[in-house]
């Protein structure tokens, strides 16, 4: 069965989108439950501990969701600003984290995001261009080449199916 574009869009949002809320959840209750005295310590944590998560579904995302690089630079880039201004926000509550953020560690989270978002983009444009090109290599005139059903002498047979008709037919390709 095949999804229409608005159920994709959806399952998109609830795959990324869920474990997004979930990474800021988990971000907020690193700091607001640490006792004063621990705070400086995992300050300096912070950072790397705020940026991984977020790396990582960037760059899911960019391998796993056919996009074109119009939509993945979108989502991406939107990806990749929420953790940094959501440790500034916190950095404005904490001061043990405020001094981490303004002595490098805001730069370098700035460094890892924007990295792992290029990584992520031109992966995705990368793997769009491949699966345009696969598709595309499989396209006979108004047929859809499925899977090879069979090879003689003088070619290979296809399954394949027309796409207006949605019908099944086979094609066979004759070598030259």
């Amino acid at each position: 069965k095949t999804l229409r574009l608005r159920q994709l869009r959806f399952l998109e949002l609830m795959i990324f989108g869920l474990p997004a809320i979930f990474f800021k959840w988990v971000q907020y209750c690193a700091v607001s439950n640490i006792s004063p005295d621990e705070l400086p310590t995992v300050a300096y944590a912070f950072p790397a501990q705020t940026v991984l998560p977020w790396l990582i579904l960037i760059q899911l995302y960019g391998i796993f969701i056919p996009n074109r690089l119009p939509r993945a630079v979108i989502v991406i880039v939107i990806a990749t600003i929420i953790p940094i201004f959501s440790a500034v926000a916190i950095g404005f509550q904490h001061e043990a984290i405020s001094n981490v953020l303004y002595s490098g560690g805001l730069s370098a989270m700035v460094l890892w995001m924007a990295l792992g978002a290029t990584a992520a983009i031109y992966g995705s444009y990368r793997l769009g261009h491949l699966r345009r090109e696969n598709f595309a290599a499989k396209q006979i005139g108004a047929y859809n080449l499925k899977e090879k059903i069979g090879s003689g002498g003088m070619g290979d047979v296809y399954l394949a199916e027309h796409h207006l008709l949605k019908r099944p037919c086979a094609i066979k390709l004759i070598k030259t």
